[in-house]
């Protein structure tokens, strides 16, 4: 997900929103059927969040705070959406995009220069991506019984909703539906960037160096959460303006 995040400029021009079309009619009554109730679904699979912003960065984490979402989630369900956040194919251009931005700035020098050093660079960043997926959203959750998703609030002041989704980072709720300190994100993001210096250059493996890249991720995670906590609201203005009569 943090490796996403470098690219929403990027898709936002790319990928318009496939919402500013004006939507459909809806069928009556008797032709709707209800929608089939499936394990193998993903668990928010009421939910009528968006689940990829600008048309490609995945959001299968968000759900919003509805009765429908919030059931409680098995094992197997928090481990798919670990495996969506880790090996979605915008994670993958996500960590090229951040090696190529590396490589070009010569950020991390004591990866050096050359291909040799952007293959390093684009690798670390493939085993953060999928270290920290299934430790925040999989193992930890399972062994802590959290929710991985975040809960998109939905109303109150601007301010008041940026507020909660970044302190979604520290607050999350438990399978039984009560707020509690969220060790999952915290020890889940700490433990992947310890397992990170096992495969960075030896001069970046040091306390001082995990400290700095766990906080640097931590408010990473809390600017995703109030961007998923706002692009709903952005795609309703986009879509009013382009449904406004000329």
């Amino acid at each position: 997900m943090r490796h996403s995040f470098p690219l929403l400029v990027v898709f936002l021009a790319l990928h318009p929103p496939a919402y500013a079309q004006s939507p459909a009619p809806a069928p009556p009554e008797s032709a709707r059927t209800p929608a089939p109730q499936s394990a193998e679904l993903l668990p928010d699979e009421d939910d009528y969040t968006p689940k990829r912003m600008f048309g490609m960065i995945p959001d299968f984490q968000n759900s919003s705070d509805i009765g429908a979402v919030e059931k409680p989630l098995t094992a197997g369900q928090k481990f798919r959406i670990a495996a969506g956040d880790a090996f979605d194919i915008s994670a993958h251009v996500g960590n090229l995009f951040q090696a190529s931005l590396q490589q070009a700035t010569d950020s991390q020098p004591n990866y050096g220069e050359g291909w040799a050093a952007f293959g390093k660079r684009f690798g670390a960043a493939e085993a953060d991506q999928i270290s920290g997926s299934f430790l925040i959203y999989g193992i930890m959750p399972t062994i802590f019984h959290e929710d991985p998703r975040y809960f998109r609030r939905g109303h109150g002041s601007a301010a008041s909703r940026a507020w909660y989704a970044f302190s979604r980072t520290i607050v999350t709720r438990n399978d039984d539906g009560r707020a509690e300190f969220n060790k999952s994100q915290v020890i889940g993001q700490l433990i992947a960037d310890g397992i990170s210096t096992s495969y960075y250059p030896a001069q970046d493996r040091s306390a001082n160096a995990v400290a700095l890249n766990w906080a640097v991720d931590m408010g990473y995670s809390g600017a995703f959460n109030i961007l998923s906590e706002f692009y709903p609201d952005l795609l309703n203005a986009v879509h009013h303006r382009h449904s406004r009569p000329a």
